[in-house]
C-alpha cells in the first residue's frame, strides 16, 4: 500500500468498472468479467498507480482495513488510516516505502494487527505491454489460519493438564542450554521429581483426583523455581526441572525449596490427603550432555525413593549403576523371584458395538509397591538388565494368551531391547494374534527399527505405535514405521469432548488412519463423555479405566463401556451375538447380506445392499428384486459417494434434500425409496466396499442408528473378508 498525496480521485474495482460498461464500449465484457472476479475473490484487492492514486478496490479490501462506507477520497487519509490499525506502525511504514523505492519489486510478508488479526500481503508491479504503471497488493486474512498453528503448537509442546512445557519442549529447550553451558563454561543443573503414591491416590480418590494432585503439583513446584529455571511435566507423576547457570548449592537449594512446598497436605475430593515429592539432580560443567545429565538425576532420584521417599538427592558415586543398592541389585532381585512379576491385561474395545477385540499386557511387581511400574523397567535400562525384565514380561503375557478365543493381544516393547537376543528368543515361532507396540524411546536408529519390525511381521505381528500426537517425534515415527494400529496419545483423549483443539487433532489422525491403512486406539479413556465424544469423531478402537480396569486373566469389557459405545438403537447384545453368529455361517456374499438384513428391524429400515469396490467403480454382488437393471455405478458419476468412500465417512441421502447429490437423489427416486444411509465397508481402514440402508420414509438417522450400521458395517466386512479369502465371493 502507498501513499503519497493524490492528485485524482480514487476508483472504486466495483463501482467505478460498472460505471464503464454503460458506453457503448467493446471491452465491456472483459471489464465485466473483471469486476466480478475482483468482487468475488476473498482477498482484498488495492491497485495503485505510479503517481501513489488508489485506481481500484475491492469489497473485500474495505472490509479488512475497515474503510468507512462512503469513502471516495482514500489517497489521502490511507496510510494515516493503515498504520492506526498495525502492531507496528513504523515498521510497516519502513517496508511500505522499501517496496515504493523499486518499483519492479515483488514480495510476500506478514502483517500482524493490533487487534490481534494477521494479514498475509502479496505485491507485484502492474505492467501494461511491459511497462510498469503502477502496483497490485493482495491481503487475506489468516488469522484463523496462525490460530490454529499456534494451537497446535501449543499441544505439541504444553502439557494439557497441568499448563507446563512437555517432555518434547524440556528436550529441546535443554540441549539449547547444554550448548550454551558449554560454549560460556558455566554450570547448569538438571533435577527430576516424582510425585509419590500418586497410585493410591488414583487408586482410593479416582483419576480426576490424582489430576488435580499433578495440578497442585505443578503450581507449587513453578511457584518455588527460580525464574529462569524451566519446570516440565515429563509424563505420568514425573516433572523435570532445568537450572540454567546453577552449581551444585544452588540446585540443592532450589529442589529443597520444591520438597517443602510439597509437604503440605492437598484437599482433593473434600479430603485431606498428605503426599510428597521424591528427587534428584545432577549438575554439569564445560562438555555438557542433557541425556547424560537427565540419567543421572533419574538414578538420584530413585535412590531417593529407596532412602524413604519424600527427599531429594544429588547424584554422586554412591548412586552410581555400580552401587549394589540401586538399579541392577533390585531388578536382579526381581529377576530371580519366579513370582516377582506378574502380567494383568487391560480390555480393549471396538468402539462402535462395545465388543472385546484384544488386552494389552501390563507388568505388575507383587510386594515390591514402593516402586512403580515405570521405574522398574527405567531401572533396568539404567543397569543394563531391560532386555532380561522385558524377555520376562513377553514370555509371561504370551503363556497366558490363547489365541482362540479370537482377540488379539498387545505386548510393550522398548525399541532399544526389540534387537536384543533374549528379547528375541521371548518373541521366536508364530507371532499370529500379537500386536508389538513400540514404546517411545529415541535411542534406536529408526531405520533399524523398522528392519526389525518388518520381520515381526512377517511372522504374523502387527505393530502399533503409542504416544501418537504428543510432539512431532511420534508424527515422524508414524511416518516412518507405519503401524497398523496407532494409540492415540492419552493427554489428546482426557477431556476430549471439551477441547475443539484436541477434536481438531483426533480428527486429522481419523483421517490420516484411514488413509493409510492404520486402526486407531484411544488409550487412557476415563469417562462416558469421553468415549462419546470418541465416537462421534470415528476412533476405532479404546481402552481405558472406564472401558475396563487391568486384571488377572482376560477381563471383560466394562457394562457401562458396552452400553454407552454399543448402544445401537434398538439392538440389543443378544441381537449382536445372534447377527455374528448368522455371519460367521455366512459362506457367500448372498449370505452375509442375508444375515445383515436380521438388523433392520432394529433400525426401522425397509432394506439393505452391499456393493464392492472395482477399480474405479462399485459393483452390486446382492441383487433384491427392487434393483434396476444397473448393477455397476462409476463412481465418477457419484460424487458423493466417492467422497464417503475416500472420507470413510457415512452419507446420509433424503429425496427431499435440496442441496443433495442430483445424481444421489436420481438414484434413489429410481429405486423407489426415499432415504439412504451409505457407510464405507473398511479392511485395514481402506474401503473395499459399501452398506446402503433403505427407508421408503423420508427421515433423518439418529446418532444411535449411524453407530448401529458402522456396527453393522464392521461385521459384514470382516465376514466378506473372510469369505474372499477362502475364494468363494461370487461377483
Amino acid at each position: 500500500m502507498v501513499f503519497q498525496p493524490p492528485s485524482a480521485r480514487p476508483v472504486r474495482a466495483g463501482h467505478g468498472l460498472r460505471r464503464r460498461l454503460s458506453r457503448a464500449d467493446p471491452l465491456a465484457e472483459s471489464l465485466s468479467l473483471l469486476a466480478a472476479t475482483l468482487e468475488s475473490t476473498g482477498d482484498g484487492i488495492l491497485v495503485v498507480d505510479l503517481a501513489g492514486r488508489v485506481v481500484g478496490r475491492n469489497s473485500t479490501f474495505e472490509r479488512m482495513w475497515h474503510i468507512p462506507a462512503g469513502t471516495e477520497d482514500l489517497d489521502r487519509v490511507l496510510l494515516a488510516h493503515a498504520v492506526g490499525q498495525v502492531a507496528d506502525p513504523q515498521g510497516y511504514r519502513a517496508r511500505v516505502a522499501e517496496l515504493y523505492a523499486d518499483p519492479e519489486a515483488v514480495a510476500t510478508d506478514e502483517v500482524e494487527m493490533a487487534d490481534g488479526r494477521v494479514f498475509s500481503r502479496y505485491t507485484q508491479p502492474q505492467r501494461i505491454e511491459g511497462r510498469v504503471v503502477g502496483r497490485v497488493w493482495s491481503f487475506r486474512d489468516r488469522t484463523a489460519e496462525r490460530r490454529l498453528e499456534q494451537g497446535l503448537r501449543r499441544m505439541a509442546y504444553t502439557d494439557e493438564l497441568t499448563g507446563l512445557p512437555n517432555r518434547a519442549l524440556f528436550m529441546t529447550r535443554g540441549r539449547a542450554m547444554a550448548e550454551a553451558a558449554e560454549a560460556t563454561g558455566q554450570p547448569m543443573g538438571v533435577a527430576v521429581l516424582d510425585l509419590d503414591h500418586l497410585k493410591a491416590v488414583n487408586d482410593q480418590l479416582g483419576h480426576r483426583s490424582g489430576d488435580e494432585a499433578l495440578t497442585v503439583a505443578a503450581t507449587r513446584l513453578r511457584a518455588a523455581a527460580r525464574a529462569e529455571d524451566v519446570v516440565a511435566r515429563l509424563g505420568g507423576d514425573e516433572f523435570g526441572v532445568l537450572l540454567p547457570d546453577a552449581g551444585p548449592a544452588t540446585v540443592e537449594a532450589v529442589l529443597q525449596r520444591m520438597a517443602d512446598a510439597m509437604s503440605g497436605a492437598l484437599v482433593l475430593c473434600g479430603r485431606s490427603v498428605t503426599t510428597t515429592v521424591s528427587g534428584g539432580s545432577s549438575v554439569g560443567t564445560g562438555t555438557v550432555s542433557l541425556e547424560t545429565l537427565l540419567h543421572e538425576a533419574d538414578l538420584a532420584m530413585y535412590r531417593a525413593k529407596a532412602d524413604g521417599r519424600g527427599r531429594v538427592q544429588a547424584f554422586d558415586e554412591r548412586t552410581s549403576r555400580s552401587d549394589p543398592r540401586t538399579a541392577a541389585a533390585e531388578v536382579h532381585e526381581v529377576l530371580a523371584d519366579p513370582d516377582g512379576m506378574l502380567v494383568v491385561t487391560q480390555p480393549i474395545c471396538q468402539l462402535s458395538s462395545g465388543v472385546l477385540v484384544g488386552h494389552e499386557a501390563l507388568s505388575r511387581f507383587p510386594g515390591r509397591g514402593h516402586r512403580e511400574v515405570g521405574e522398574w523397567f527405567a531401572l533396568a535400562r539404567a543397569g543394563g538388565s531391560a532386555p532380561a525384565l522385558e524377555a520376562r514380561a513377553i514370555t509371561r503375557a504370551r503363556a497366558e494368551h490363547d489365541p482362540a478365543t479370537g482377540t488379539y493381544l498387545t505386548l510393550n516393547v522398548s525399541p532399544s531391547v526389540l534387537g536384543s537376543p533374549t528379547v528375541q528368543e521371548a518373541l521366536a515361532g508364530d507371532l499370529s494374534g500379537l500386536v508389538v507396540e513400540v514404546t517411545e524411546d529415541s535411542r534406536l536408529d529408526l531405520t533399524e527399527l523398522s528392519r526389525l519390525l518388518e520381520r515381526l511381521r512377517a511372522r504374523g505381528a502387527r505393530v502399533a505405535m503409542d504416544d501418537t500426537g504428543a510432539g512431532y517425534d511420534g508424527l515422524r515415527r508414524l511416518v516412518r514405521l507405519r503401524p497398523e494400529i496407532v494409540k492415540l496419545d492419552r493427554e489428546l483423549v482426557h477431556a476430549v469432548h471439551e477441547h475443539p483443539e484436541k477434536r481438531a487433532m483426533v480428527e486429522a489422525l481419523v483421517s490420516f488412519c484411514r488413509q493409510t491403512g492404520s486402526v486407531l486406539c484411544a488409550e487412557g479413556i476415563e469417562s462416558v463423555e469421553e468415549l462419546r465424544a470418541l465416537v462421534e469423531l470415528g476412533v476405532h478402537l479404546g481402552q481405558g479405566w472406564f472401558v475396563g480396569r487391568p486384571a488377572v486373566g482376560s477381563p471383560p469389557v466394562s457394562r457401562a463401556a458396552a452400553e454407552a459405545c454399543g448402544g445401537i438403537g434398538d439392538v440389543t447384545p443378544g441381537d449382536m451375538d445372534r447377527l455374528r453368529a448368522h455371519l460367521d455361517r455366512a459362506s457367500t456374499v448372498f449370505d452375509v447380506a442375508q444375515a445383515a438384513q436380521r438388523a433392520l428391524a432394529a433400525l426401522q429400515a425397509d432394506d439393505l445392499t452391499l456393493s464392492l469396490l472395482d477399480g474405479d467403480a462399485l459393483v452390486q454382488v446382492d441383487r433384491p428384486a427392487w434393483t434396476t437393471n444397473q448393477h455397476r455405478w462409476v463412481l465418477a458419476d457419484y460424487p458423493a459417494t466417492a467422497a464417503c468412500l475416500t472420507g470413510g465417512h457415512v452419507l446420509a441421502v433424503r429425496a427431499d434434500d435440496p442441496d443433495g447429490d442430483p445424481a444421489e437423489l436420481r438414484q434413489l427416486r429410481e429405486v423407489g425409496f426415499r432415504s439412504v444411509l451409505a457407510v464405507p465397508l473398511l479392511s485395514d481402514g481402506r474401503p473395499h466396499g459399501l452398506l446402503e440402508v433403505y427407508s421408503r420414509a423420508t427421515r433423518s438417522w439418529s446418532d444411535r442408528e449411524v453407530r448401529a450400521c458402522r456396527y453393522l458395517a464392521d461385521e459384514v466386512s470382516d465376514a466378506l473378508e473372510r469369505i474372499e479369502r477362502a475364494a468363494v465371493l461370487p461377483v
